[in-house]
């Protein structure tokens, strides 16, 4: 009786100490999780940009730290969130066309 008693006391013990793990974690895994899909959509825009950029002469280096930093984007109607991005520190280059990039910088 014993011997059942002591097993269901570590098998609660168990259960706890994996809850409390999961919930002291929940943040930190959420935000690795995040990273890494958002790397993985980083590295398919350069990909992208890549593969049709080389016949304009556009190619960026297609490694896991620019998918992380590198921003693709372009358009009038995208200047006030690109600039965001740039000063917020998201970004630390980016890649867009010219209209773009001199209203950034007007």
């Amino acid at each position: 009786m014993s011997q059942i008693l002591t097993d269901i006391l570590v098998v609660i013990a168990a259960v706890f100490l994996v809850w409390l793990v999961i919930r002291l974690f929940r943040k930190p895994i959420r935000w690795i999780l995040k990273l890494l899909l958002n790397t993985a959509i980083g590295f398919a825009a350069l990909f992208l940009l890549n593969f049709f950029g080389s016949a304009i002469g556009i190619t960026l280096g297609l490694n896991w730290i620019n998918a992380l930093v590198i921003g693709v984007a372009w358009g009038q109607e995208k200047v006030k969130a690109i600039k965001a991005c740039l000063v917020g520190g998201y970004i630390s280059a980016l890649a867009t066309d010219q209209a773009t990039a001199e209203s950034l910088l007007a």
